[in-house]
C-alpha cells in the first residue's frame, strides 16, 4: 500500500506543471503533533504503570479548479506514530477524494467523499453527550476526535457517493426552490452472501425570506438486489418527512415562529437462512413554537413530539458510541488484576481512534444509559412522547445562557411483559458562559462557564429508577496577550437500576429472554489544568494535565476504583 501511495505521489508531482498551466491550484491542510504521558493506579497495584505515546501528522489538501467548471479536491495524509524512526512508523493514506462541478451552469454535482446531512429524523449524526458549556481544555481533545472521525457542527455523516443539487430563483411568490438528490454506498459486498447497501434519496426546500421555509425529504436505506445470488439478508427502509421553519415579525423587536417535522417510515427485511420476513411501519411528529426578543437575543420555545416504537431511520438513529460492553479503551484496558475497564467519560472525548462509529447501523445499537438514557438516539429515539421547553439568551460580548427541560414517556411498554408498565423520563439541562472582562472593562479575556445535565428514568412493576448527573465547570484567563490559563472540571454520577434492551437482527426487542436488570452506583471525576498559546488564528500550542478518578460501588461486584493522570501536549496548525 505504501508503495502504491508513493507511486501516486510521484505521478502527481510529474503532472503538476501541466496541471498548473491550465488550472488554479490551491493548497490547504492541517498539521498536528501530540505527545501524552499516562499514569494509572488501582486498588490492587497490579496495573500500576506509565506509558508515553503520541503522533505527528500532516494532512495536505490540494484543490485544483479548471475554468470554474470542475474542481478536484484531495487530502493526502502522512502520519507518524510516536516511536517510529527513519520512516518505519510512517503511514500514508488519502483522507479525502472529491470531484465537484457544474452541468449547464445550473446543476452542481459532487462525487467521492461527502458530508451528508438532512434533518434530525432523516439523516443526522447526533452528539453523543451534551458538552455545550464544558471547559476549553476538554474541547481541545474533543476537536481532535471530531476531526479524525469526520464529525461536523452540522451533524453530518461521512459517506461515499454522489450529490446533485440546484437552486431555482423566482421573482414572484416564493423566493427559492432548492432541489437535491444523492446516493451513497454504506456497505460493500463480499460477492458471496453480503450485498451492497446504499443510502439514497432527495429533498426539496421552498423558501421565502421573510416567512421561512418548508422542506420535503425522502431517504431510502436498501440492499441492492442482484449484487450477490444468495444474500444473507435483504433489507429495505424508507423514510419520508416534511419539515418546516416558519416565522413572522410582530415588530422590529419581536418575532414568533412555528417549526418542526412530521413523517413516517416503512421497513422490510428478509433473512434467507430461515426465509423469515419482518415488515414494520412507524411515524412521528414534532410541533414547536418559538418567540424571540431581538434586542437582547432572548429565545423562548417549546414543542410536543412523539416517535412511534417502530419508527426506523438508520441514518438518524445510528450512535457515535454504541455496542455497550463491546468496545474497549486503548489506554490501560484492564484494571484490578484483569478486569476489563469499561469506557468512561474520559475515553469518550479523548480516544480518537477505534472507538467512534463511522458507519450506519440498521439495528439500534446498545448503549450505556448513564451517559444518556432519555433520548440516546437523538430526536429520532423511538418509543418516546412528551413535551420539551427551552430558553436561551446570547450576547456575543457578555454572556450565553441556555436552559431546557424534557418530560417524556414511552408510548408502548418495553422489556416488561409482566406488568406492562411504561418508563417515564426527565432531562434538565442548564448552562451559562460569562465574559467577566466585559463587565469589569478589562481588555483581555476572563471567562467563566458551567453546565449541568440531570436525567431521571422511572418505572413501576419491573422497577426502574436510574438517575444521573453531569456537571461541567471551566475558567479561562488570558494572562498575557494570546496566552490563556485554563481550568476545567467534569463530574458524572449515576445511581439506580435499569434494564438493557436487547434487539435481534430484525431490530425488534428480544422477548425470548427474561429481562435482567443492571445496578449502577458510579462516580467519575476529572480535573484539568493547562494553558494554550495562540501563535495566530491558525496555529496554537496547548499543554494540560488531566486527573481522573473512577469509583464503581454497584452491588453486584466489589468496589472498583482507580485513578488515571495524563499530561497532554498538542500543537496544531491550519493553513
Amino acid at each position: 500500500m505504501r508503495k502504491q501511495v508513493l507511486n501516486l505521489i510521484l505521478l502527481m508531482v510529474a503532472a503538476a506543471p501541466a496541471v498548473l498551466a491550465q488550472s488554479t491550484v490551491k493548497f490547504n491542510g492541517l498539521g498536528r503533533a501530540v505527545v501524552q504521558n499516562d499514569a494509572f493506579s488501582d486498588t490492587t497495584s497490579v496495573n500500576e504503570g506509565r506509558r508515553t505515546g503520541g503522533h505527528t501528522l500532516m494532512d495536505l489538501g490540494i484543490t485544483a479548479t479548471r475554468e470554474n467548471v470542475i474542481r478536484v479536491n484531495t487530502i493526502l495524509r502522512v502520519r507518524n506514530q510516536f516511536g517510529g524512526f527513519f520512516g518505519e512508523g510512517i503511514d500514508y493514506s488519502f483522507r479525502q477524494m472529491r470531484i465537484e462541478g457544474v452541468v449547464g451552469k445550473v446543476v452542481k454535482y459532487e462525487i467521492g467523499d461527502l458530508d451528508v446531512g438532512l434533518t434530525p429524523y432523516t439523516i443526522f449524526n447526533a452528539n453523543e453527550i451534551d458538552h455545550q458549556f464544558e471547559s476549553r481544555l476538554f474541547g481541545i481533545k474533543r476537536d481532535v476526535v471530531n476531526y479524525e472521525n469526520f464529525y461536523t457542527d452540522d451533524n453530518t455523516w461521512r459517506m461515499q457517493g454522489v450529490n446533485l443539487f440546484t437552486t431555482l430563483k423566482f421573482t414572484k411568490g416564493i423566493d427559492k426552490l432548492k432541489l437535491r438528490t444523492f446516493g451513497n454506498r454504506i456497505k460493500s459486498t463480499d460477492f458471496i452472501s453480503i450485498p451492497s447497501r446504499f443510502v439514497y434519496g432527495a429533498n426539496a426546500i421552498v423558501s421565502k425570506d421573510e416567512y421561512g421555509e418548508i422542506g420535503l425529504n425522502q431517504v431510502t436505506t436498501a440492499d441492492i438486489t442482484g449484487t450477490v445470488k444468495n444474500s444473507d439478508v435483504d433489507y429495505n427502509n424508507n423514510v419520508f418527512s416534511v419539515n418546516y421553519n416558519l416565522k413572522y415579525d410582530i415588530s422590529d423587536k419581536i418575532s414568533i415562529g412555528v417549526k418542526g417535522e412530521a413523517g413516517s417510515s416503512s421497513m422490510k427485511m428478509t433473512r434467507a437462512l430461515d426465509d423469515s420476513t419482518v415488515s414494520t411501519k412507524g411515524g412521528f411528529y414534532d410541533v414547536g413554537l418559538e418567540a424571540k426578543y431581538k434586542p437582547l437575543k432572548i429565545t423562548l420555545g417549546g414543542s410536543i413530539h412523539a416517535v412511534d416504537k417502530n419508527f426506523s431511520s438508520p441514518t438518524a438513529q445510528t450512535l457515535r458510541v454504541g455496542n455497550f460492553g463491546g468496545l474497549a479503551p486503548q489506554i490501560f484496558p484492564t484494571y484490578n488484576g484483569g478486569d476489563v475497564r469499561s469506557l468512561m467519560l474520559f475515553d469518550r472525548y479523548s480516544q480518537d481512534q477505534g472507538l467512534y462509529n463511522q458507519s450506519i447501523s440498521t439495528v439500534l445499537m446498545t448503549y450505556n444509559p448513564i451517559y444518556g438514557n432519555v433520548s440516546p438516539y437523538g430526536a429520532a429515539t423511538p418509543n418516546r412522547q412528551g413535551i420539551s421547553v427551552y430558553a436561551k439568551a446570547d450576547s456575543a460580548k457578555f454572556y450565553q445562557v441556555a436552559v431546557g427541560l424534557d418530560l417524556l414517556s414511552e408510548i408502548a411498554p418495553e422489556n416488561d411483559t409482566i406488568t406492562n408498565n411504561k418508563r417515564s423520563f426527565m432531562a434538565l439541562k442548564a448552562g451559562a458562559k460569562l465574559y467577566v472582562n466585559q463587565f469589569i472593562g478589562f481588555e483581555k479575556e476572563i471567562s467563566l462557564q458551567g453546565g449541568i445535565r440531570k436525567e431521571q428514568t422511572t418505572r413501576e412493576g419491573l422497577k426502574v429508577d436510574l438517575s444521573s448527573s453531569l456537571i461541567d465547570l471551566g475558567i479561562d484567563v488570558e494572562a498575557v496577550s494570546d496566552l490563556h490559563l485554563m481550568l476545567g472540571y467534569k463530574m458524572l454520577s449515576a445511581k439506580g437500576v435499569e434494564y438493557t434492551l436487547v434487539r435481534n437482527e430484525f431490530n425488534q426487542v428480544a422477548t425470548e429472554t427474561f429481562p435482567v436488570d443492571t445496578k449502577y452506583d458510579q462516580t467519575e471525576g476529572i480535573v484539568a489544568v493547562g494553558l494554550r498559546y495562540d501563535f495566530s488564528n491558525f496555529a496554537s500550542f496547548s499543554v494540560q494535565g488531566q486527573f481522573v478518578s473512577f469509583r464503581n460501588d454497584k452491588a453486584s461486584v466489589a468496589s472498583h476504583e482507580y485513578d488515571m493522570n495524563q499530561v497532554y501536549c498538542n500543537y496544531t496548525v491550519k493553513f
